[in-house]
């Protein structure tokens, strides 16, 4: 896993129980990009990425006035790009 630095845009929490197997699912989906813009030849901006979060922490985060700066925790996927899974540390509150 990565530390980086990142900023939420946008984050939807979810708590259900599962109609098949009585499982309590919990999480949230989040919008995030990278703090610093992308510089490279064919590629410039703000890069838009989503994620999933871990709900008891996300929940923390909904009277805060959005966009939040956090430090992420980061996986690589299977295109080796980096993919937001927790958060570390909050930034701005």
């Amino acid at each position: 896993m990565f530390e980086k630095k990142c900023r939420l845009f946008y984050v939807r929490t979810y708590n259900f129980t599962s109609d098949k197997t009585g499982e309590v699912i919990k999480g949230a989906n989040c919008g995030y990009t990278w703090l610093d813009p992308i510089e490279k030849e064919q590629e410039k901006g703000y890069k838009f990425s989503t994620g999933k979060l871990p709900y008891d922490k996300t929940v923390k985060l909904m009277d805060l006035k959005f966009p939040i700066d956090i430090v992420g925790s980061f996986e690589i996927t299977s295109n080796n790009e980096l993919k937001l899974v927790d958060i570390v540390d909050v930034l701005s509150k």
